[in-house]
């Protein structure tokens, strides 16, 4: 494994663990001494960190909503102008890409008006997920960071994945 990499893995890790912990806080509802309100604020300003860190570790912008009233959290791959500039929302959605793919496609989603037609791939560009899905998919990528650089540690070069 290169060295930039390996330095990418790390600093990206370093950026994901402290938050991944906020939302362990909640998930494992551990005591924090905060209000249940406070604990969930946190968590999903967390889980809006990693993901846009995960935006710009898969190379795809990948604009996200607040949880909704059907606590729902919804993606849009962003699509971009000709001169680079980003296209506003309404105007078409990017393509999710292959990590987004399958960092997203690991739990069930909705990618239309009908739960029966969860299919995402990798031209997709818009899918909602469950909030406590996107809980699982901030946990798998944390992990998925954190087997690499195990791996770096032991220099194991032929790592699976992990979906990612």
């Amino acid at each position: 494994m290169d060295s930039d990499r390996e330095d990418r893995i790390k600093s990206t890790y370093d950026r994901v663990h402290p938050l991944y912990e906020r939302v362990l806080d909640f998930a494992e509802n551990r005591p924090t001494g905060q209000s249940p309100l406070e604990l969930s604020r946190q968590r999903e300003s967390a889980q809006s960190q990693i993901l846009d860190i995960m935006s710009d570790y898969f190379g795809v912008k990948v604009h996200h909503t607040p949880i909704d009233a059907n606590g729902e959290v919804m993606f849009t791959a962003v699509s971009f102008n000709q001169d680079g500039s980003e296209k506003p929302l309404n105007m078409g959605c990017g393509k999710f890409g292959q990590q987004w793919t399958k960092a997203l496609s690991a739990y069930p989603q909705r990618c239309g008006i009908d739960y029966h037609l969860n299919i995402i791939n990798e031209d997709s560009g818009w899918v909602r997920l469950n909030h406590f899905s996107v809980d699982g998919v901030v946990m798998d990528f944390h992990d998925h960071l954190f087997a690499q650089i195990s791996a770096m540690q032991t220099n194991v070069d032929d790592l699976p994945t992990m979906g990612l």
